[in-house]
């Protein structure tokens, strides 16, 4: 049997339907599009106020300003597309943070007299109206659990995923601030237990030489200690002794009063609790019956008849999935036999 090439479309979606997308958390391509609409004219309003203000603006806005321009002016780079669960993180996490603050702190009494204000002002008020509302902390939060979810099932390179890479579909990196919130939310969330310790280890990686390393490895030696790799943080903690440390000092006498400090446990990646972790899904190769019960999979039929997708559902709430719109050879014949029993009249040529 001849198969199509199969293009994998990774998307992070509250709910599946074309042309109408409804959700409390701001996952859907839907509502991320919105966003990305209406950012051009709050960029263009804030450059304004920059501009008539050179020496009082600070200078954590003109950097933001300056880096959220190259971005806009590049969007339709496929690194840019909005379907990706990483660009989702960094523009989520643009309206969280920086709009948001940048409108709380422009937007006062006294400023609104300022025209350069009002411009931007006007711009906020505009998104505001014409989107379903903005993202708040909960929508990214909401971002981080589903790429959490997809690295976990898809037992991603941490290097490639830093880089924006997952699966080979790649998206603009991840920095430093990122990567440090993506560690607390792991660590307010315990079964995210090997991801925080996965990416403090990649942030000692990343400072080694930099006045913040040591206390960056002491993090991460209370982490492992946390969640009970008593050998590893002992270990880890002998490093530091040399520092003559207080704190590191009793950290490491805590270790060793440890019932458990000479039982060594090798860090793994959980199964996952709420899905079999697969390797490969929904992609037409044969499955035991056992096998088949468990794959979350299904036709998605669209606005266009002869145009169907595979949904491979990973998780449900939030729901993340992937989507597979190339199908076999035999499952083009069933869409054509569904279409043709729509409008029977009509004779259907597909174009290989």
């Amino acid at each position: 049997m001849s198969v199509l090439r199969l293009t994998v479309f990774l998307t992070v979606l509250a709910i599946f339907r074309i042309g109408h997308v409804s959700s409390d958390i701001y996952l859907s391509v839907h509502r991320l599009e919105q966003l990305a609409t209406y950012e051009p004219a709050l960029l263009s309003g804030i450059k304004k106020y920059v501009n008539a203000q050179p020496l009082g603006v600070p200078t954590e806005v003109v950097k933001f300003v300056n880096e959220t321009n190259i971005l806009i002016s590049n969007r339709t780079d496929a690194l840019n597309d909005l379907k990706h669960p990483v660009n989702a993180l960094h523009l989520v996490e643009r309206f969280v943070f920086n709009w948001l603050y940048l409108f709380e702190k422009l937007v006062c009494q006294k400023c609104t007299k300022v025209n350069a204000v009002q411009d931007f002002k006007k711009a906020y008020q505009h998104a505001l109206h014409n989107v379903t509302r903005l993202p708040v902390m909960k929508d990214l939060n909401g971002t981080m659990r589903a790429m959490f979810r997809i690295w976990r099932t898809y037992k991603l390179d941490i290097n490639k995923l830093l880089h924006g890479d997952i699966l080979g579909y790649k998206a603009r990196p991840l920095n430093h601030k990122q990567l440090v919130r993506l560690i607390l939310f792991a660590a307010e969330n315990p079964e995210l237990y090997y991801e925080e310790l996965v990416l403090r280890t990649k942030m000692t990686d990343i400072l080694k030489g930099t006045p913040y390393y040591y206390g960056i490895v002491f993090e991460l030696a209370s982490a492992y200690y946390k969640h009970g790799f008593i050998s590893t943080a002992k270990t880890i903690l002998e490093s530091l002794l040399p520092l003559g440390n207080k704190a590191m000092t009793l950290a490491y006498d805590e270790c060793l009063k440890h019932p458990m400090v000479n039982d060594s446990r090798e860090l793994k990646p959980p199964p996952s609790p709420e899905h079999p972790v697969y390797d490969q899904l929904c992609r037409g190769e044969l499955k035991s019956p056992k096998a088949l019960s468990k794959l979350h999979c299904r036709y998605r039929q669209t606005s266009i008849p002869i145009y169907w997708s595979k949904q491979e559902v990973l998780h449900q709430d939030p729901m993340i999935a992937l989507y597979h719109d190339v199908i076999s050879d035999e499952e083009i014949k069933m869409v054509l036999q569904h279409r043709l029993k729509i409008w029977p009249d009509q004779i259907l040529q597909v174009r290989r």
